[in-house]
């Protein structure tokens, strides 16, 4: 899953310009090296090159389309949204069956929050092409975001059988299955990211926290513990893992984990508050009226509600 399509068609447009340029004559060179630029990760580069490559009206159309969308993917780089969106717009004028350059436009308006336009260009890809993965990859978020998340599931099953090892297809599908309360379906896909990807802790940061919305307090440890073991400098994992030993009755487990997680990020609220709370269990009333007054002082609001 990504945001800018960086497909291979733009490239081998640039590269057959490029060719018929060097053995066209020797004053192309300056163009050449330009298209050559125009492709730079390096948006200090890319984009003045590309500009150039434009202002010299010797592109066929497209070329010029393809130069035009890698100084838009430029522009994206650089957070320049607008400037962006106006030379993919000159890309899909120029190259209107162009699935990637359609994409691109589309994840403009989605990072720019216009996600109605960006479902439009995204489908519009897809009709062009209907194995262009990307758009139904990033359709499917778009549709997330939108909270249509039967359409964003539709959408990344069917990346997910364009492209089967993403491991973050499967984390986000299994992400919205979680939020729809269906933990079973989330935790086959916490597995696959597991299966994927067993040196990160995400796969089982996110099975261990679907177990624990289901009560398994057990298997939710387990998890967090095979994280911890992955990334022992990460605060977040021992802060799950002790609110798990909360729920699960060790007050004295969950308030080691959440000393060591606070001791990590000493300005996290969350860690102090509940720290009071395994404290108070524990009989250390003193340590958990200091604990959560600083939480308090921290957030104002942490506890309310509880």
């Amino acid at each position: 899953m990504s945001g800018i399509d960086r497909h291979l068609s733009n490239k081998r447009i640039l590269s057959a310009v490029l060719f018929f340029m060097v053995n066209a004559s020797a004053h192309a060179q300056t163009i050449d090296q330009n298209l050559a630029r125009c492709e730079s990760n390096d948006v200090n580069v890319a984009i003045p090159a590309c500009t150039t490559a434009i202002e010299s009206g010797r592109l066929p159309q497209r070329a010029l389309a393809a130069v035009y969308s890698n100084r838009g993917s430029a522009q994206m780089r650089k957070q320049a949204y607008d400037l962006a969106i106006a030379d993919f717009d000159q890309a899909i004028m120029l190259d209107p069956t162009n699935a990637t350059n359609i994409h691109n436009r589309g994840f403009a308006f989605e990072t720019t929050g216009r996600l109605e336009d960006a479902i439009n260009d995204y489908s519009r890809a897809i009709e062009l092409n209907a194995d262009h993965a990307v758009s139904y990859s990033t359709r499917g978020r778009a549709y997330d975001k939108l909270g249509q998340r039967e359409r964003a599931l539709q959408d990344l099953s069917r990346y997910i059988t364009l492209a089967p090892r993403d491991v973050r297809a499967f984390d986000q599908r299994g992400n919205i299955y979680a939020g729809m309360g269906e933990f079973e379906r989330a935790i086959l896909n916490f597995e696959e990211v597991i299966r994927l990807a067993p040196d990160s802790p995400v796969g089982y940061l996110n099975r261990g926290q679907a177990y624990a919305k289901t009560g398994d307090w057990t298997l939710a440890i387990a998890d967090f513990d095979q994280a911890i073991r992955l990334r022992p400098d990460m605060a977040l994992l021992l802060y799950v893992r002790g609110l798990a030993r909360q729920r699960g009755g060790d007050a004295m487990g969950a308030e080691g984990d959440l000393r060591r997680a606070q001791q990590m990020d000493p300005d996290e609220a969350s860690s102090l508050y509940n720290r009071g709370i395994a404290k108070r269990g524990l009989g250390d009333n003193a340590g958990a009226d200091a604990d959560i007054a600083r939480a308090r002082a921290i957030n104002p609001n942490i506890g309310q509600g509880q």
